[in-house]
């Protein structure tokens, strides 16, 4: 068994990239391992030996440990971080919180702003603009969002894409350590986690750098506080709380308001018009309003 665990669609997704990408490729021959440069390096900008912050960018696919990873980074570079106060699903709540920040505190803002209703095309700008006013309040941001276009990667001291994973448990039927995701205890909720790494690739321009390997000590109290308040949050958003769209409709209005919309018949084109004609719709809610438009148009034809 591999140390690092991959899912079988995950592992081909992998292999996928790695083939059409030299650089990834040069990575995972070599194992260039990059944490203790990086560590070093944060605590440096922490200490105020140079600049004193750093924006880190975590992307990866669903369920490769991506704000376990973040977390973790928080709480090893600033004792005081806890979930419920430093973890935000969206925007609005993280500038609230942003007014009480100390220096050299460590904030994070979750996927799940750039998926629901507030995670619009420009939000994303204005957390880029945002960013750059970081350095005078000595604060640090991590940022989690599932691909890394939204944002230009000169505004992030690094670039992290989480590749893959470990996890080692014991469980009732099998107390011996084994790779609980090969086994019904995973499924089951009934694995006890022993130890836990998340392997990131770390990038720059699309370069592969190195790997940055943390451990995980899924005990952690942080960790648990955030699965609680990632459900309410969730909760919140099925119980009605957010305000729902007809993306249909919107989809509908803008057809009306271009009455020459064949032209915009590619996906491309289309969601240009899309982010044009409604820039507060987040990322994911444009995927949906261009769906509606072509099921609107099939209607009409």
């Amino acid at each position: 068994m591999t140390l690092f665990f991959q899912t079988p669609i995950q592992r081909e997704i992998l292999i996928q990239k790695i083939r059409t990408n030299p650089s990834l490729k040069r990575l995972f021959r070599t194992g260039k391992n990059v944490t203790q440069q990086i560590n070093d390096d944060i605590n440096h900008r922490l200490n105020g030996i140079i600049n004193n912050f750093f924006t880190l960018h975590i992307t990866g696919t669903a369920g490769s440990f991506k704000t376990t990873t973040a977390v973790s980074i928080a709480k090893k570079f600033d004792p005081t971080f806890t979930s419920t106060q430093r973890v935000s699903f969206e925007y609005e709540d993280y500038l609230e919180k942003f007014k009480t920040s100390q220096p050299k505190q460590i904030r994070q803002i979750d996927e799940q702003a750039f998926m629901r209703g507030t995670g619009s095309l420009r939000m994303i700008q204005e957390i880029q603009e945002h960013i750059e006013s970081l350095r005078k309040r000595q604060n640090s941001l991590i940022i989690i969002s599932p691909e890394k276009k939204y944002f230009h990667d000169n505004l992030f001291t690094y670039m992290f894409e989480t590749i893959d994973n470990s996890l080692t448990a014991t469980c009732p039927t099998n107390p011996t350590p084994h790779e609980p995701r090969l086994c019904t205890c995973y499924q089951n909720r009934t694995a006890k986690i022993e130890s836990c790494k998340v392997r990131s690739a770390v990038k720059i321009d699309d370069m592969y750098l190195g790997f940055y390997i943390i451990d995980i000590d899924w005990q952690n109290p942080d960790w648990t506080e955030y699965e609680l308040a990632k459900d309410e949050y969730m909760k919140r958003l099925v119980m009605g709380e957010k305000k729902r769209t007809d993306y249909e409709k919107i989809a509908q209005t803008i057809l009306d308001e271009n009455p020459n919309n064949e032209e915009y018949k590619n996906k491309k084109a289309l969601k240009i018009l899309v982010e044009k004609n409604r820039p507060n719709l987040t990322v994911n809610e444009i995927e949906l309003v261009c769906e509606s438009i072509a099921m609107v148009r099939r209607k009409n034809h």
